[in-house]
């Protein structure tokens, strides 16, 4: 990291506690949270709270999140898409599981979850959550899950009108001429 960029930290201390010392510091000397959902993640592993509460207290969450309806969720599902890499296909089967309420472990925070289903602004939550699993250099062997199962919360949330956004607006050259 260099002068030249912004970073976030942060300073916790466990509840009922205060003083000039944290309990925990959060800074960029050995990590970098380039992204909120970098240092929500942490919070949310070292702390054990829900990525829901974590999110609400960064003040980072979607204040109205709406969630697609549940057939478009299952046809995206059964949607096969060949040219798209295994891992990332899974990511995005596991989300939209878990958004139908068959998958029982939360995609972005991996907490079990209990039977019932989530409600949008957990949905939000966990894209936090993998937000950043996908920028955090610890989960990078685990980025091309990570990246379906953000992009399949990205596309239910209503924040893409593709799932598979490469497929649909295939990257342009780079040296192509500038009209």
């Amino acid at each position: 990291m260099s002068e030249h960029e912004l970073g976030f930290f942060a300073a916790l201390w466990h509840r009922r506690r205060w003083g000039p010392v944290p309990d925990y510091a959060l800074v960029s000397g050995h990590r970098y949270y380039k992204y909120p959902g970098c240092l929500t993640l942490r919070i949310v592993e070292i702390t054990g709270l829900s990525s829901l509460k974590v999110v609400r207290a960064m003040a980072i969450a979607d204040p109205e999140p709406t969630l697609r309806a549940d057939d478009k969720l299952t046809a995206a599902l059964e949607d096969d898409a060949p040219d798209i890499a295994p891992d990332f296909r899974r990511g995005v089967a596991d989300a939209l599981r878990w958004l139908l309420g068959t998958n029982r472990r939360a995609p972005g925070s991996q907490k079990r979850w209990p039977r019932s289903r989530p409600r949008p602004e957990h949905a939000d939550a966990e894209q936090h959550m993998l937000l950043g699993r996908t920028m955090d250099y610890d989960h990078l062997d685990q980025q091309g899950y990570n990246g379906g199962a953000e992009c399949a919360l990205w596309w239910a949330l209503g924040r893409d009108d593709e799932l598979y956004p490469s497929l649909a607006r295939p990257d342009e050259a780079e040296d192509a001429p500038q009209a």
